[in-house]
Parts: structure tokens; C-alpha cells; sequence
């Protein structure tokens, strides 16, 4: 490892949680890097691994590595990029639906003893294993590590984090960015922090269940109009009752919805009264600015994946690009 300035791995970094009593495993399991540690630790040697409270990582800062399980397991690559084609992140199941290899002898460490094997035996199934992997990283040209390369670059952070983060902490980095910028600012809303606590959200009909005969039956796909209402409303975390907006009328949220607010509240027995809600109309907020430019990519390619899929005889490589 040290000798490689990066290396790939499958569920590497990896650790199993486990409750307050340290008794009950909550999710997880322990990865190649706790194990490869914790050898270390018996053994008296200097161990090359890092152990956080939920994940593992290289000790030298230097060193890069990359879990492609984290990559791989992203919704936005799982079921964006590769339509589901994988339903779990095993690695057995990921590279038999996109490469059409499993690993070696359909073994697999976490159910067989790979132990009990003869060592030939045994170095195949680790020698597959990190062709898999490495067969992964490099599937459609890299594809699924360029796309992380975008989104470091939309978020204005580390790639090497960005494949190991999820999405809320890419969205907190670009906002601390445009914090330091001066692109936005916090100085005209209040300075406080709420604890966390549940919050009324929006209304929903859940569907029942049954047989609809003659019967027309409507779909709202309201998911798809969240970043209109946020743009056109101007919602953000830097724009919510601001301190010179106070008294515009323009600015009040519709009593209608202060109503509604304070009506789910109550549904959901949460001891809390909303009075009013304003929002600035002197300065565009951070999650518009970012929604914008996110939707102006999101149709230009969409566009071009609409072209794609027209064509008599269409490349699949391209359309999952």
C-alpha cells in the first residue's frame, strides 16, 4: 500500500456500529481495514489505518484510497447512472450485473469459510476479487469515478471526500464556500440554532390499496416541483425572516400556509405554533442560486440523453454517460 499513491477496494473502510451497551450491532460490518488494524494491534505493529467511529482511512493523509463500495452504493450512481441494474451493493452482485463476472467459484467470505480452502484456493478468490474491483473503477471509461469528479466540482470539495460523503455533506461544503465568497450571507437572519426536533412537512394522501374498475385515477408528482416552489419563492436557509424584510407585507408568507403548517403540527401532536414566516426580497438565497444551476445542467443533458435514445441505433455506453 505504500508503495501505490492510490488503491481501490470494496467495503474497505467499514465498521460494524454498535448501541450504547457495545453489546447489539446496529448496521454494518467490519471491513478489510479494521481487520487488517486490528492484526496489526495483535501482532505489535505499526498499523497504516485510522479507525473513526463509523469508518476507517488511511493513517497518512499522503496516501489515497478509494472504497469503491461507497461510490457504487450512491443512489444518484445506483439508480441514476445504472437504472438499477444492481438491486443489492454486494460486489458479486454489482459486477455480474455490469461486468457479467461474479466472484471466484461463487464464494463469498462473509458466508463460506474461504479459510478451511487450500491457499491456491484461496489467493484465486482474493486475486478475483481485486479484478472486480479494479474492472469496476475502470467500467465505461471510469465513468462512475468521473461522475464523482463532477460533483466534487459542483460542491467545491475534496474528490477523494466526495467519494466517500453523501450528498447533504457535499450541499453543506458548497454552502460554507459561498458563505466565505461573500456570494451569500447569514448576516440579515437571525443568529440562533434550533436544536434538532421533528418539523409538520407537507401534506400526502397515502393510496389505497384496491381495484380500480372505469375508475380514472390521477398521479401528482409533486417531487418534481419542490425546486420550482423553491425558486420562485426564494427559499433558503439565508433568506427565511430575514431582519429588513420584518415588516414588507410582500414579503409575509401567505397566512393560508401558516395555517396549513400549523394544521400538520397538530396532526403529527408536535406541542408547536407557527405566527408568521417572512422571506427576503433583497437578496437571491444560496439553495435557489444552486438549484438553478443544477436544473440548467440537469435539462442540457437530458436533451442530449433524449437524442441519444431516438437514434435507430443508439450507443447504451453514451446513454449511461
Amino acid at each position: 500500500m505504500n508503495q501505490l499513491p492510490l488503491t481501490f477496494g470494496w467495503y474497505t473502510t467499514g465498521v460494524a456500529v454498535f448501541d450504547d451497551t457495545g453489546e447489539n450491532m446496529i448496521k454494518g460490518r467490519d471491513s478489510d481495514f479494521f481487520i487488517l488494524h486490528q492484526r496489526c494491534i495483535f501482532y505489535h505493529l505499526t498499523s497504516p489505518i485510522e479507525v473513526k467511529k463509523t469508518y476507517t482511512r488511511l493513517a497518512d493523509p499522503m496516501e489515497k484510497h478509494i472504497d469503491l463500495f461507497k461510490v457504487f452504493s450512491k443512489p444518484i450512481i445506483q439508480n441514476g447512472v445504472f437504472e438499477a441494474k444492481y438491486r443489492t451493493t454486494d460486489l458479486d452482485s454489482v459486477s455480474q450485473a455490469l461486468l457479467g463476472v461474479g466472484k471466484y467459484g461463487k464464494l463469498n467470505a462473509g458466508i463460506s469459510d474461504i479459510a478451511s480452502l487450500p491457499i491456491e484456493e484461496q489467493e484465486r478468490y482474493v486475486r478475483r476479487d481485486s479484478e472486480l474491483v479494479m474492472m469496476l473503477a475502470q467500467y465505461n471509461n471510469c465513468l462512475a469515478l468521473r461522475i464523482m469528479k463532477v460533483f466534487a466540482d459542483y460542491a467545491k470539495m475534496d474528490y477523494y471526500s466526495v467519494c466517500h460523503t453523501k450528498i447533504s455533506t457535499w450541499y453543506a461544503n458548497l454552502y460554507r464556500k459561498m458563505l466565505e465568497s461573500g456570494e451569500c450571507t447569514v448576516y440579515y437572519t437571525p443568529n440562533y440554532k434550533l436544536r434538532k426536533q421533528k418539523i409538520g412537512g407537507g401534506h400526502h394522501t397515502t393510496p389505497v390499496r384496491a381495484f380500480y374498475v372505469g375508475t380514472k385515477v390521477y398521479e401528482l408528482d409533486i417531487k418534481g416541483q419542490y425546486p420550482n416552489i423553491v425558486i420562485n419563492n426564494n427559499f433558503s436557509f439565508d433568506t427565511i425572516n430575514c431582519i429588513c424584510c420584518k415588516y414588507n407585507e410582500i414579503a409575509q408568507v401567505k397566512q393560508e400556509t401558516i395555517d396549513i403548517i400549523n394544521e400538520q403540527l397538530q396532526e403529527d401532536k408536535i406541542p408547536r405554533k407557527v405566527d408568521r414566516y417572512w422571506i427576503c426580497q433583497k437578496r437571491k438565497g444560496a439553495f435557489p442560486k444552486v438549484l438553478e444551476q443544477a436544473l440548467s445542467d440537469r435539462s442540457k443533458f437530458l436533451s442530449l440523453l433524449k437524442e441519444e435514445k431516438q437514434k435507430t441505433e443508439y450507443d447504451s455506453k453514451l446513454i449511461e454517460e
